[in-house]
């Protein structure tokens, strides 16, 4: 018996086992193995979480800088920057940063060398420190990420949005406010995430479904707009009818989700209220900072001002303007879903008007993506009241949004600007519009006496059952083609 020798010199009392005779050459195992058939790759279905008995890996950890198992997941810089909350920070800096705000607030954090990172969730609690932390590991291919090994997720955020989800939260403290960095709010908005003193309150210049809308001073020297308005969202928002606390999802809300598109010179030239940025206080407010326009709301100059001010050629300017503003809208494929009188505003010369209130705007690729979770969370908040009789049938039927559905809806801004601020279908109460609609009933067109005040032919002419105002949406004329018709006069 041939017996080899170990490394310490000592005789190994195992034989060396006989190598299996090759019936093929190490070119053709390569080639075997390059050509076999890959085994289908399956995905877990995501099961419903519950209070876990025994998961060790719930537990409470008390320092993240040991080092994690081999193979796990390296430090993922492309997942950082899509994670608003994500902060690469400490323990102890994350609880510093906590400290100051209510049960509920919430990072995601990383700790540990470049090469071995350890991610965790750090929560403000009731408990007797304030603060959990919970380890988030990865599987060894770093595609899902995991509080418990039983419930795995593609990303951080898919697992944070799970966990906020749960009616029987597992952790010490539901996950409800984000805490947010400047950095990262401008990484994922492409906007400005402004301090508390950065404005100074004036006064309030409108009501809001959520809160108040007040003028503001710029109280930062640095900043360029001196006046602004502040579209305020009071903090917690709450279900109507659970009356549970919702967590805040900044992609939820239209006005900030779409910032990139609202806030930039090109938006500027074609007449979009230009919106700033945010202020962010958890538990008490998110304040959208937009444009402040001295003129107020169209509605509102045409109900005072009217005749006395405002005549036809007037109304033709602000018409190409909006046709300026659902243009730029269109080339980025957004649809604004409230498009009236109330939400064009004017500056103080009452000679430009822009279009602001995108509380229901969405973009068609969210449209089209109804049952991604993306599209799922836009209604979830804010989800206001159809203003139905601004609303093409179509959307009132079957809830179908289009270019063409917006111009059902700029049709009503026509008739609402040349009839000085009336109330359409004023006779028909809302519940009977719809039926009423598809018995051929239309706006009343409006009569003027006054000569420089008299609707135009061309746009009597677009206010028909044949033209903005028909039943089937192909027929309806494009925004290209109307804005062409207003440039002529």
């Amino acid at each position: 018996m041939d017996l080899g020798r170990s490394r310490s010199g000592g005789i190994s009392p195992r034989p060396k086992p006989t190598p299996p005779k090759r019936t093929t050459t190490l070119l053709q195992d390569y080639e075997n193995h390059r050509l076999a058939p890959k085994p289908p790759v399956t995905v877990q279905a995501v099961q419903p979480l519950s209070p876990s008995k025994a998961t060790p890996r719930l537990a409470r950890v008390k320092s993240l800088s040991s080092p994690q198992k081999e193979g796990n997941a390296s430090f993922d810089e492309e997942m950082v920057i899509n994670e608003i909350t994500f902060q690469n920070i400490s323990r102890e800096e994350a609880e510093e940063k906590l400290r100051p705000h209510p049960i509920g607030t919430y990072l995601l954090r990383t700790g540990g060398k470049k090469k071995k990172c350890t991610y965790a969730l750090s929560l403000r609690t009731s408990s007797p420190k304030g603060f959990d932390h919970y380890r988030i590991e990865t599987d060894g291919t770093g595609d899902s990420y995991f509080i418990e090994p039983e419930f795995k997720f593609p990303d951080l955020k898919s697992l944070i949005h799970r966990y906020q989800e749960e009616k029987q939260p597992v952790l010490a403290a539901e996950i409800l406010y984000p805490l947010l960095t400047p950095k990262n709010f401008q990484r994922q908005f492409s906007s400005t995430l402004f301090s508390d003193d950065d404005f100074t309150l004036s006064e309030k210049i409108g009501q809001g479904e959520y809160g108040h809308v007040y003028s503001s001073t710029c109280s930062n020297p640095r900043l360029l707009h001196k006046y602004s308005a502040l579209k305020e969202i009071k903090l917690p928002l709450r279900h109507s009818k659970t009356g549970k606390i919702v967590p805040v999802r900044l992609q939820e809300f239209s006005e900030i989700r779409l910032l990139p598109h609202l806030h930039n010179e090109k938006a500027a030239r074609h007449n979009i209220l230009q919106h700033l940025g945010i202020q962010y206080n958890p538990a008490q407010y998110i304040r959208i900072v937009i444009e402040l326009m001295p003129g107020g709301s169209l509605l509102d100059a045409l109900k005072t001002i009217g005749k006395s001010r405002i005549k036809t050629l007037d109304l033709q300017r602000y018409a190409r303007q909006i046709c300026s503003a659902l243009l730029y809208l269109k080339h980025f494929r957004i649809l604004h879903r409230d498009i009236a009188a109330r939400n064009v505003l004017l500056d103080v010369s009452l000679n430009n008007a822009k279009l602001g209130d995108f509380g229901l705007a969405v973009t068609i690729a969210e449209m089209e993506g109804k049952e991604s979770t993306a599209a799922r969370e836009i209604e979830t908040v804010l989800k206001k009241k159809v203003a139905v009789k601004w609303t093409a049938p179509e959307s009132l039927e079957k809830r179908v949004y289009s270019f063409s559905s917006e111009m059902w809806s700029f049709g009503i801004l026509l008739w609402e600007m040349w009839s000085y601020g009336r109330v359409p279908y004023r006779k028909i109460y809302v519940e009977n519009v719809l039926e009423q609609i598809h018995r051929g009933v239309r706006c009343e067109l409006p009569v003027s006496t006054d000569p420089a005040c008299i609707l135009p032919a061309h746009v009597h002419e677009l206010l028909q059952r044949n033209s903005l105002w028909s039943l089937d949406p192909s027929a309806r004329p494009t925004i290209e083609t109307v804005d062409k018709i207003f440039k002529r006069y």
